[in-house]
């Protein structure tokens, strides 16, 4: 049986270990023996310590490995370290999951024939983005331009990975790649994984996006939702209609209870009122700079945002 495998990098706060215990909470529902092995640095384990957070040492399922990581990485930069290095130190498939994830289903025996396998960033191909033009720039800014024409465009948190020399080679030069980008300043690990999937033509298969329902992106890919047996609510990501994707719900400590109404069913903790995209225009719009610009203009000078918007009503009517 394969292990779903977590990262974990935190400070005193413990955000990320509160998502994780979210995470492996809800996998239980489903399967109370799936093997979990949680790679951490040293920094997190001896906080975990001083706190005397155990809640996970209970179940025999777990692993809690500790990993020793240059001084030189930040906590973040520690966090894509273990990711990228997650195929040298474990043995045998694994499915990588990120903190920020709910399960919402039984997990299958068997996620993809294929040696390495990824959903869509997204849960859209390439030529349906939105904000293609933005995806393109940000991979040209890492120096590596995009052919949407060959290849697809993967999210990096859910990997299905099998303990070949294909993914061992592929990790390899992943993390080569990511490590140039790192002396940069750039630590996203995603135009990484992508270049080095072009480069090596294409080695990366399409993980069914119900593994990897990215339900806070722009447009929502709803249409995953029913069928969905992972949600990935991206990590504190600015006024979600998720609930588990606000920083206040960790901030607020919820009960056991609260936290049980969520996982009892992932697929229905959304916000009270959601607005749905009703057309690409509505959705271009939203991407755009000049949207951006409002949205400045209503947080730093609300008054002038309401003087204008008042003319405005006259005008349009």
């Amino acid at each position: 049986m394969y292990t779903v495998c977590y990262v974990l990098t935190d400070n005193p706060k413990l955000l990320f270990y509160h998502q994780l215990l979210i995470s492996i909470r809800s996998l239980r529902k489903y399967s109370a023996t799936q093997p979990i092995t949680v790679l951490m640095d040293k920094t997190t384990e001896l906080i975990l310590t001083k706190q005397n957070r155990t809640e996970l040492n209970s179940d025999e399922s777990i692993k809690m490995l500790t990993v020793e990581i240059p001084d030189c990485y930040n906590q973040k930069e520690k966090s894509r370290y273990l990711k990228l290095k997650t195929r040298k130190l474990l043995t045998g498939t694994f499915l990588f999951v990120d903190t920020d994830t709910v399960f919402s289903d039984k997990l299958p025996e068997i996620l993809s024939d294929s040696q390495l396998a990824l959903a869509y960033d997204l849960n859209i191909k390439i030529k349906d983005r939105i904000d293609r033009k933005q995806l393109e720039d940000m991979n040209r800014s890492y120096g590596y331009p995009i052919n949407e024409k060959k290849y697809e465009y993967y999210n990096s948190g859910v990997i299905w990975c099998q303990d070949t020399d294909l993914c061992h080679s592929f990790y390899s030069d992943w993390f080569q790649c990511w490590e140039v980008n790192r002396s940069k300043g750039q630590v996203l690990d995603q135009p990484s994984l992508n270049y080095v999937n072009r480069r090596r033509n294409g080695v990366i298969s399409t993980l069914q996006s119900i593994y990897n329902v990215q339900i806070s992106a722009s447009p929502c890919p709803i249409q995953y939702l029913s069928r969905a047996v992972i949600i990935h609510y991206f990590n504190i990501i600015e006024n979600s209609p998720y609930l588990l994707s606000n920083y206040n719900i960790f901030n607020s400590h919820l009960s056991d209870k609260e936290i049980n109404q969520i996982l009892e069913n992932p697929k229905s903790a959304f916000a009270p009122c959601i607005l749905l995209r009703r057309n690409s225009e509505t959705d271009h719009i939203l991407h755009s700079h000049n949207y951006q610009a409002l949205t400045i203009l209503y947080r730093k000078f609300p008054r002038l945002f309401q003087f204008i918007n008042k003319i405005l009503s006259h005008i349009i009517g």
